[in-house]
């Protein structure tokens, strides 16, 4: 971002100029790493394959989204625009409602956190093509999933060692 800002005023950023921000941010922090950033419709939809992990993506980008629902009392409260937020020595509005964040892992890598899974439980890991359908028992699948989202790439190559 290139604009000043004075102490009373604040910087409203479009869709596409957040995208911006956020593909150079995660360029700087993962530079190895092609991410896809796509704006539709007030929100981000962020994909990459391996890399970091999806929950470690999402804590990077959680500033530049605007909207977020609240759990108080089992309501559910959707909360409009945040506060500004600080960036680059700016008080940003960035835009944007919503990010999504969507990590795939290669062939090998699925297959490593599935081993991983299976293993513990005494099963034999399922192929690759009914890893991908996910056509193999919810209770491995959901904990298949679930460590694939939070295992940074570099974290895989331990799986299963001591």
């Amino acid at each position: 971002m290139t604009q000043a800002l004075s102490n009373d005023k604040k910087v409203v950023l479009s869709t596409a100029q957040t995208a911006k921000e956020i593909r150079n941010g995660l360029k700087g922090k993962h530079s190895g790493v092609k991410f896809s950033v796509i704006c539709k419709a007030g929100s981000i939809t962020i994909s990459w394959e391996g890399g970091p992990s999806k929950k470690t993506v999402e804590q990077l980008v959680k500033i530049f989204e605007g909207s977020c629902v609240e759990l108080s009392g089992g309501i559910d409260l959707i909360k409009g625009s945040k506060d500004l937020v600080e960036h680059q020595g700016m008080l940003v509005d960035f835009g944007v409602d919503y990010i999504f964040c969507k990590r795939t892992l290669s062939d090998e890598d699925l297959v490593k956190v599935a081993k991983y899974v299976c293993d513990r439980h005494g099963r034999v890991a399922p192929s690759i093509e009914r890893l991908r359908t996910r056509n193999y028992s919810y209770e491995i699948s959901e904990q298949v999933e679930r460590l694939a989202n939070e295992t940074d790439i570099d974290d895989l190559s331990g799986l299963g060692t001591s």
